[in-house]
């Protein structure tokens, strides 16, 4: 992931058309600098930990309401309910319910090891998705690229990156790998993060980031306990970034090159914005399933021989709520999960676009 794959402007521009660089400079682009090695990996995890921190009261309702009713009604399954007489809360109830038993600090619950999980998760996705689009452009979309010489021009014209005339496909792809590669090594963080916001549902105070750590390394099989969830953190994480980084990348494409909306979107805060939502709106529907299944399964409790009480696998996992509480409980917490994504998006995006721009590099 050094300085040569990870330098969109460089990179798109070697593997750009013939006089696409040429017609970029006659048209007065601003000039883009290839990034040192390893700077689009710390502007994207700056960029994400910020984007954590505002974000998480979201967060932290988002799984509140994913283990409401967890199981309900099943023999031998003993949740908390969700609510005096079995009712569900809203999220607005939930809030106020935790609000008013542990205080406004609760909505804070999990910061610790979310910034965490950000600084290590995020940091390879971000950081990845330029890098490994240049090498699927250098490998599969040269044929493609020069057959829209033009519309390259006119991206680097324009003072956009070079590969958002790639096809939709190579974009999820390279997006894909790049959440992958981050979920990887993330699922500890990930897990205390799930085991501290789902404290609450059955009355527990969170304990501190390296206790909950220690307790589940010491209880639940050591190393093997703390990725728990390894799969379908990994594949929820490709999910979520192979929509959210190109459906904005290509949304930014479409806007600024479609005859009815090129006159009014250029590149800079209001072309972020817009495409920064979009992405959130589609990468939280997407991944919902995976997100409800990942959460409880994370969240259930463990016996003396570190395996789960409630499932012995994802799958398990997945035909259970279905039995239990129908396929729509696989979309349970959307709302907030659309809600804390979108603007966790848009953050992190504009940001991330802000510490491209100041430092001279192209924008995604």
């Amino acid at each position: 992931m050094g300085s040569a794959p990870g330098a969109p402007g460089a990179a798109a521009a070697s593997a750009a058309p013939p006089g696409a660089a040429a017609a970029a400079a006659a048209a007065g682009a601003p000039h883009h600098r290839p990034p040192a090695p390893g700077e689009l990996f710390a502007y994207g995890g700056l960029s994400c930990v910020v984007a954590a921190v505002i974000t998480n009261p979201l967060d932290v309702l988002k799984t509140q309401l994913q283990i409401q009713g967890e199981l309900a009604g099943r023999p031998g399954a003993a949740p908390a309910p969700p609510a005096p007489g079995g009712r569900r809360l809203g999220m607005g109830r939930t809030m106020l319910a935790l609000v008013r038993a542990e205080g406004p600090s609760a909505l804070m619950r999990g910061v610790a090891p979310s910034m965490l999980r950000e600084a290590s998760y995020s940091t390879i996705r971000y950081g990845a998705y330029d890098p490994i689009k240049a090498r699927l452009q250098a490998s599969f979309g040269q044929r493609y690229v020069r057959a829209h010489a033009t519309q390259a021009a006119e991206s680097a014209a324009r003072g956009a990156n070079e590969t958002q005339v790639l096809p939709m496909s190579l974009k999820i792809a390279a997006g894909g790998m790049a959440g992958a590669l981050g979920a990887a090594g993330a699922t500890p963080t990930d897990l205390i993060k799930v085991r501290q916001q789902a404290a609450a549902a059955g009355g527990a105070r969170p304990t501190g980031v390296l206790r909950t750590a220690a307790e589940i390394y010491g209880s639940e099989g050591g190393l093997r306990g703390l990725y728990r969830g390894v799969w379908p953190t990994t594949l929820r994480a490709a999910m979520l970034t192979a929509t959210q980084l190109p459906v904005y990348d290509h949304c930014k494409y479409e806007l600024t090159t479609h005859a009815s909306t090129s006159a009014l979107f250029k590149e800079g805060h209001a072309l972020h914005f817009a495409c920064s939502i979009i992405a959130g709106f589609a990468c939280a529907t997407v991944v919902a399933p995976v997100d409800q299944i990942k959460t409880r399964y994370m969240n259930q409790p463990i016996g003396p021989d570190g395996r789960g009480l409630r499932y012995s696998s994802m799958a398990a996992c997945l035909v259970s709520t279905v039995r239990a509480e129908g396929v729509t409980a696989l979309w349970k917490g959307w709302a907030p999960s659309c809600l804390r994504l979108g603007p966790h998006t848009c953050v992190s995006l504009l940001i991330f676009e802000q510490l491209r721009r100041f430092a001279g590099l192209a924008p995604i």
